[in-house]
């Protein structure tokens, strides 16, 4: 079954081998690009991806890959086939930011982070956080504890990258807080950025408050039943 790079959703979409370039405000132009995955890569030019988010597939049977089922050796292989083809599109200081979830057989878990933190370093990759990615709702189990959450796993190429803070910040605890006269130098100044704190590694994302109240993007998710990734991945 041909695994697709990205989609898009609208009732024109490409068909499979085929590409589609979409005009964006102020010039810009996003490519769709439909297919196997391992040939679709060849399309991308070579050094011209500085960031990649991605969420693969975890091979548990979701309508898009019931039809191409692999044991967890097969996956995970097939997985690093997919990220040797994909590094000839990055750039030298290229970050890549990659989601991943839990595989089940037989009940027992498999961490899918645990095999592509490896794979990732094998290449030369540096993992620059482990984001745990806390959602509210899902699959309840009854003979073990039900997962609710998943991982980010954010590589640079090189100690050389690209994180912009400031544009993810969120608000401080005791925005008004300053320090004691006992900081010398610092006494009266605010204790914290006022800019806003580090949000950390952790995320917790409600489905009624970033669907309904405050929606965290408007377009629709292609993976049927999955929650949408947060926004902050692009602001990095």
């Amino acid at each position: 079954m041909p695994r697709k790079i990205t989609k898009d959703c609208s009732s024109n979409s490409p068909k499979d081998g085929e590409a589609k370039s979409i005009s964006q405000k102020g010039g810009g132009k996003e490519r769709f690009l439909a297919g196997d995955v391992l040939e679709q890569l060849k399309a991308v030019d070579a050094g011209s991806c500085s960031l990649v988010i991605s969420s693969p597939p975890y091979n548990i049977r979701k309508p898009y890959e019931r039809d191409d089922e692999r044991t967890y050796d097969e996956y995970v292989s097939w997985q690093r086939q997919v990220i040797e083809a994909m590094i000839p599109a990055l750039t030298e200081n290229a970050s890549v930011c990659w989601q991943v979830g839990t595989y089940i057989a037989d009940g027992e878990v498999f961490p899918l982070d645990v095999p592509f933190v490896e794979i990732f370093r094998s290449l030369g990759f540096k993992l620059r956080n482990r984001i745990i990615w806390r959602y509210n709702f899902g699959y309840n189990a009854d003979k073990r504890f039900s997962g609710r959450y998943e991982t980010v796993l954010w590589f640079s190429r090189t100690n050389n990258y690209t994180f912009n803070l400031d544009p993810v910040r969120i608000p401080q605890l005791y925005p008004g807080k300053r320090h004691s006269s006992s900081k010398g130098e610092k006494a009266g100044k605010p204790s914290g950025n006022p800019l806003g704190k580090n949000p950390s590694d952790y995320w917790e994302f409600s489905a009624i408050e970033d669907f309904q109240n405050n929606p965290v993007w408007d377009v629709p998710n292609v993976k049927a039943g999955d929650p949408q990734k947060p926004v902050a991945f692009g602001r990095l």
